[in-house]
Order: structure tokens, then sequence, then C-alpha cells
């Protein structure tokens, strides 16, 4: 649900550019070259890899070499339908606080092409002007967009804030269940956190909302709409109300407003002042920004908000769910804390692993008590055994590419013993010091050689 704009990170990284063309990520073809603003480009295919995974790791790993310390990535965006996957990274010259670097990957796998990458960056305070100028230059060196697929704030414009300063330095904090974590300044707290999502606070009444999801809206024009209302009246349910694939804006306000009734205030005072579409996840059928200015009479006053709100496919007929993922802050302190707000978005990070597991359980009780409740639980089923045999064929090689893509972001990687016949995933540390003794004996497994149920 993140994926925001660049931000103003941390403080300046003297001598950048000094670094020079040390090892570029893996790969044939790839050229760099010097931004007109300042910062490098690096982009071309990715030969040696066959999915999107593959290849974004592929650069990852070309990027940690190259300036000897591990991207921290964002989430990543891909845009509904297509075949291109982008996220922000941050990261120190060789590992040092004083020399940050911010920059954007975009990889794109085009049917029956080697994947290719766009890499641009430059030190973390400067990317925020030099990022679309590099962007541009190699657009205009390839001759193709190298546009980011998504992200979730809206940038200037009238009503916009303007940023005065750079971020604050932000300190990683993990989620209780590790389905993720998110940079926070100090001075801030996580006030709640599970299953991907995050709720933060600042000390100046800054808020900041990661990945929320309002499950089980009822679309009241839906087949047997009335039926489900009825059924909740009886069981004291309270239910989200809302029509699916309206105006997004006003879904949101909806929403809100009701989830300030259960809590006995009244609808927040909402003023929107920008609205613009956003590329939705996979997951999601429509997606926009907005830029409000967002009361809740709470004693706080007026708060400028940026948001992203989503409309997730609906799983269940007639009930949908909405993402928003949201940074605020008073209006008065907008100028100074919108770069951290847009750092901390950045920040955020999600276990795939951990939130899989998670969705897998949500899924079954769903269409157990679906199977318990409605007739059409019966259809619902039926599509998704649709689009699971659809899907099979590909399945194992986009889960070999995602369980090498997980080991990179851990820092391991399998290695085969070739005398005990066995496998084993390790640290890069301990697995480079067993395949230099005995290289004879034990080798580095490829991803295309992992073996089910042993390496993924």
């Amino acid at each position: 649900m993140s994926g925001w704009k660049a931000a103003a990170l941390g403080v300046a990284c003297a001598g950048l550019l000094a670094v020079g063309a040390q090892a570029a990520p893996a790969g044939g073809g790839l050229r760099t070259l010097n931004g007109p603003a300042g910062g490098q480009a690096i982009f071309g295919p990715i030969i040696d890899q066959t999915t999107l995974a593959g290849a974004l790791g592929e650069a990852l790993r070309g990027l940690h070499g190259r300036f000897a310390d591990r991207p921290q990535i964002g989430r990543l965006f891909r845009a509904r339908g297509s075949n291109t996957i982008a996220t922000f990274f941050q990261l120190h010259i060789n590992g040092q606080a004083n020399r940050p670097v911010l920059g954007l990957v975009i990889v794109a796998a085009p049917p029956g092409a080697h994947p290719s990458v766009w890499i641009a960056y430059d030190q973390a305070n400067r990317f925020r002007t030099s990022g679309p100028a590099l962007l541009q230059a190699m657009d205009a060196a390839t001759g193709r967009p190298s546009r980011p697929v998504g992200g979730p704030a809206v940038g200037g414009g009238p009503g916009a804030p303007r940023p005065t300063g750079p971020a604050q330095p932000l300190h990683r904090v993990g989620f209780a269940d590790g389905s993720g974590s998110i940079g926070l300044p100090a001075g801030w707290r996580l006030t709640s956190s599970g299953a991907g999502s995050a709720q933060a606070a600042g000390p100046r009444g800054e808020r900041v909302t990661m990945g929320a999801l309002f499950q089980g809206i009822l679309d009241p024009r839906a087949p047997g709409a009335q039926t489900s209302a009825r059924f909740a009246a009886m069981s004291h349910t309270q239910l989200l109300v809302c029509p699916y694939g309206e105006d997004l804006a006003r879904s949101f306000a909806s929403i809100a407003g009701q989830l300030a009734a259960r809590q006995g205030r009244p609808p927040p005072a909402i003023r929107f002042i920008r609205q613009e579409p956003s590329a939705p996840s996979p997951y999601e059928a429509q997606a926009v920004l907005l830029l409000a200015e967002i009361d809740s009479h709470d004693g706080r006053g007026a708060l400028m908000s940026s948001i992203r709100v989503g409309a997730m496919r609906p799983i269940t007929p007639g009930h949908w769910a909405m993402t928003v993922t949201q940074v605020s802050t008073p209006r008065a302190l907008a100028n100074a804390e919108w770069p951290t707000l847009e750092a901390i978005g950045a920040s955020y990070l999600q276990n795939g692993q951990v939130i899989g597991a998670q969705a897998r359980r949500v899924v079954a009780q769903i269409r157990s008590e679906g199977e318990s409740s409605r007739q059409t639980a019966a259809g619902v089923s039926a599509e998704y055994d649709r689009y699971n045999r659809g899907v099979e064929a590909n399945r194992d090689i986009q889960d070999r590419s995602n369980q090498d893509f997980s080991n990179y972001l851990r820092g391991q990687t399998v290695v085969q013993d070739n005398e005990q016949a066995a496998r084993s995933t390790m640290d890069y540390g301990q697995a480079d010091a067993f395949v230099k003794l005995r290289p004879d004996r034990y080798q580095y497994v490829p991803s295309q050689d992992f073996l089910k149920g042993i390496d993924y």
C-alpha cells in the first residue's frame, strides 16, 4: 500500500558519484549514465533471469555489490495487467551512516524477452529533484518510458505542502507479528501493527497508517444485500455499507464517517484538495491518490493528509474491501514535516511469507463460512479453482524465483553437498567459506535447480 514518491532522506552524502563504475547489477548490456541534475542511472537487459522476481533480485544484488551495503526496499508496486514492478530503495555507501543513497528500481519482463532493469539513484537529499531528470534521461536513451507504476503520495501542485528541509533520521521498528517493519523518527511510536499493516503517531499530532484494510463492506445494490443487512441486524453486527465501483474519494469519506459514528463521534470534515488515479495492485480493481485536509473533531484541528485508497476485487458476492494508506500532520507543520512523512512511507516493508500465510488462513475461513451460509459460495469456489488451474503451469517457476528473492533479502543462499547428497540454506559468509574450502564438494544451487519441499 506504500510506494511513496522519493523524499529527502537523511543528510548529505559527499562524493556519491566518486564511487565510479564499480560492479553494476549483474547481467549483460547494462549502461550507466550521469544525470543532468546529479545522480546516476543504470539500465539494460538482465540476460540470466526469466522472471520479474529473479531480475529484481539480480538488480538488488548488483546494487549491494556496487555500494557494499544491502538495499532496504519499500513496498513493491505493480500496475494491473502489466509485467512491470518497481520499488524505492535506501542504502548507505560502504555501510556509512553519513553517506545515504536513495533510488528507484524498475523491472519489466515482456513476454518472450529478457527482463530489463532501470535504476536511478542519487544522494538522499537530492533525489527528489534529480530523480525525475534521471528517468527522463533513461527515456531519451532507451526510447521508452521508465516511469514508476504507482505511489500513494500526491506530489506538488496547488494546496500541496512545500517542504522546507530534510527528513528526520529514522530507526526501524518491527511489527508485532513479524509481518513487516517501518522506519520512525525519534519521539514517534508504533500504536498498532499486524497482518502487514501499521499505525504510528508522532509527538506533535502526526499520524501514519500503512496498509489498512477495511473488509466486509456491503454493497447495498448487490443481490441479497437486504438479506445480509437483516442477518447483521439480528446478530447485532455493525456493517460498513458503501456501493462498490463508485468514486473512491466519496467512498473513503463515507467509510470514515461510519467508523466515526461507531465511536460516537460526528463524521470528519474532509476537504479534498487534489485527486488523481493510482496504479492498482493485482488485487485491486481501482485506486486513487488524494490530498485533503481532515478535521476529525478530536481537538487536534485540521490535518493535512496524503491518502491512497484502493478498492479490492470482491471475494464474496456483494461484499468488498477498501485499502487505505495515509500520512497526516497538522496543517501548520506540513511544510516542515512532509519530507519525514514521505521518508516513513518509503521505509515501509512487508514480510510476504508471513502475510501470505495469514491471508491463506483468512481466505480459508471466508470459504468455510460461505459454504455454510450462502449457496453462491459454490460459484465462488469454482471461480477460485478455475483461477488456480490457469496459473498452475507457471506457479513452480514463480515460487522458485520468489524463494531466491526471499533468500537474498535474508542474506542467504542454497549450497549443495555433493558427497552427502544434501542441501542447506545458509548465510552468504558461511556459504562462501564452504564453497571456497571444498569447491569439489560444495557448490551454489541456482534458483532453476531448487527442489520443491526442500529449497522452497
